[in-house]
């Protein structure tokens, strides 16, 4: 048996401005576990279960506004940006089994991992004067599912002659949805002739007035996936004539088939998104 654990921890060493937090973003939360059983109950049978686990808190690097001047390791953002939420859960069985021909080797694996990220891309809030984008914010949801089967025949003809033969079997699930929501800031275009943004159907800056001019919220939504089939065949021989010689040959078969969708919304009507983000 075999055990392992890691654990990584990390304060964060970016300051929020906005927040009025000093160190509070970019911190570290990653843990992973593995174990191990290896049972081999006779001198031509072995079977090996492993197990990893992954779990990953994380903060994403806090984005800098640069409309402020470069400003390293600080930021404006008004999106509570927890980062990347990653899961992961992985199995492997290896056996082998010794036969008179040769080797017979079994290998199954099966992951499944799910991500969530919120990501505040500007940077800043409302009350600040970025242009031309003064708000967006991002969540994305992923599951990711696969497995794979492996049997492979290994062995030697002679003491000059070996070979490799076998099939190899994989399948896997993406599922993918992000949400977005955007407002872009823009100086007065009517300014010039006296006219004040709701002239034109905008909202002024909160902090500065008509001198910028918001559009309404914006909110998109996208879709994806793909599903995986593939089975692929293959084997090789290795041929050696001398000490110092030896001439290989391989050759590998696959047949995949995938299936593919994405698809992209957009609306300023906050329930047809599949995730209401407003700034707070």
């Amino acid at each position: 048996m075999k055990l392992g654990y890691i654990k990584k921890e990390r304060d964060g060493y970016w300051d929020n401005a906005n927040e009025g937090c000093e160190e509070c973003e970019g911190n570290i939360d990653y843990e992973s576990f593995t174990a191990a059983v290896l049972w081999q109950p006779t001198d031509s049978f072995d079977a090996k279960l492993t197990y990893d686990r992954i779990e990953d808190q994380s903060d994403l690097p806090p984005m800098d506004p640069f409309f402020n001047g470069e400003t390293p390791f600080q930021t404006l953002s008004d999106f509570d940006q927890r980062g990347v939420d990653y899961d992961l859960d992985a199995f492997t069985l290896e056996m082998n089994w010794e036969t008179k021909i040769g080797v017979l080797t079994s290998i199954t694996g099966n992951r499944d991992a799910t991500d969530n990220v919120r990501t505040d891309f500007d940077g800043a809030s409302l009350n600040d004067t970025a242009s031309p984008i003064a708000l967006f914010h991002t969540i994305r949801d992923q599951d990711f599912e696969q497995f794979s089967q492996e049997l492979r025949l290994s062995g030697s003809f002679n003491d000059d002659w070996d070979f490799s033969t076998g099939v190899y079997y994989y399948e896997s699930e993406l599922g993918f949805e992000q949400n977005s929501t955007n407002i872009a800031q823009i100086p007065n275009p009517v300014a010039s002739v006296g006219l004040p943004c709701a002239a034109i159907g905008l909202t002024p800056n909160p902090s500065v007035g008509d001198v910028l001019c918001q559009t309404p919220q914006a909110y998109d939504s996208h879709l994806a996936g793909e599903d995986v089939k593939s089975l692929g065949v293959f084997g090789s021989v290795t041929w050696r004539p001398t000490d110092k010689l030896e001439v290989g040959f391989g050759a590998r078969y696959i047949d995949e088939e995938k299936e593919m969708n994405n698809a992209f919304f957009e609306t300023t009507d906050p329930l047809l998104n599949g995730c209401v983000l407003f700034q707070p």
